[in-house]
């Protein structure tokens, strides 16, 4: 028997009624037909060495999600190879490709040669025909010394979007004059799809997300949660994430997120438990109002 997901009839749907895509609700559109989930897990063991990247993702697939996010940097982190794992829980998850949302992402190379071999890379390791969304890691050190040599790696990314390998392209850790000198570079012909940049309650960007919204870019939130690494707490022990999330029956953590989604953007987390990927990806049940968004847009944890 074929099993049609609900997403899938939905494709199948608009394709032969030739609608314009409108993506469901638990999707956020990128462009050129292009459906990505809010909810996204990243790389489990550089933030949790005891889980492997295999089991935290086919966890997070068993609990319905269906974005993964990873990077050639995470491979090469001391932790284990991050994309490799990946490659394998899709493989074990039973799921169509056409299901799941692979995000990778590469540094700038010195050459085009170079930047082939990073992409060429992370589509050996991931063991896929193609990504979802292929994303240059950072415009600065230690890989980026020049805005010359972003717009070859760009250049050369938007090769793989010619040949199917890559179904988007995009940035991350952009800010406003970041994306102003690349889309000013000769032959830079995308505009990047997604710019993934640190976002949450209490540092919130405003002048790149400006700037994104102009291009038509989407902003895509990474550390949603907060940085608690960096020495500050994470944003669910805020009293006043607190207070709304027991004011909806829900957690901290999922007020989180909601912000983040509420304000129309995807975001990827590190997710390492079934308990957690399901928080993380329940989040459609409940919306804050206008004054808990205010009072969430005025925290300043800069």
């Amino acid at each position: 028997a074929i099993v049609v997901s609900h997403f899938m009839m939905f494709l199948l749907l608009a394709v032969a009624t030739n609608l314009a895509l409108s993506c469901p609700e638990q999707y956020q559109d990128i462009g050129n037909g292009m459906c990505m989930p809010f909810a996204n897990n990243g790389d489990v063991m550089h933030h949790t060495p005891s889980v492997n990247d295999t089991t935290a993702s086919l966890l997070w697939l068993q609990a319905g999600g269906r974005g993964l996010d990873s990077a050639w940097s995470y491979d090469h982190g001391g932790y284990g190879l991050s994309q490799k794992q990946m490659g394998i829980a899709i493989k074990k998850s039973g799921l169509a490709r056409s299901e799941i949302f692979m995000t990778t992402k590469i540094p700038c190379g010195e050459n085009i040669t170079a930047v082939k071999a990073l992409v060429e890379y992370d589509l050996d390791q991931l063991a896929l025909d193609y990504v979802d969304l292929l994303l240059i890691h950072h415009p600065g050190p230690p890989a980026c010394y020049s805005a010359e040599q972003i717009a070859l790696t760009y250049r050369v990314m938007q090769t793989y979007v010619e040949s199917k390998q890559v179904k988007a392209i995009g940035v991350s850790n952009f800010k406003s004059s970041d994306l102003s000198a690349l889309m000013s570079s000769e032959n830079v012909t995308i505009v990047p799809a997604v710019n993934q940049i640190q976002l949450h309650i209490g540092d919130v960007d405003n002048e790149t997300i400006s700037k994104c919204k102009e291009l038509g870019t989407v902003v895509e939130a990474y550390s949603p949660l907060g940085h608690p690494e960096q020495g500050g707490s994470p944003v669910y022990d805020l009293p006043q994430v607190k207070a709304i999330a027991a004011a909806h029956n829900v957690s901290g953590a999922q007020v989180a997120l909601k912000y983040v989604t509420q304000l129309g953007f995807p975001f990827v987390t590190a997710s390492p438990t079934l308990e957690y990927d399901k928080e993380d990806i329940d989040l459609f049940g409940f919306t804050l109002s206008d004054h808990e968004m205010s009072i969430l847009n005025s925290i300043t944890l800069k």
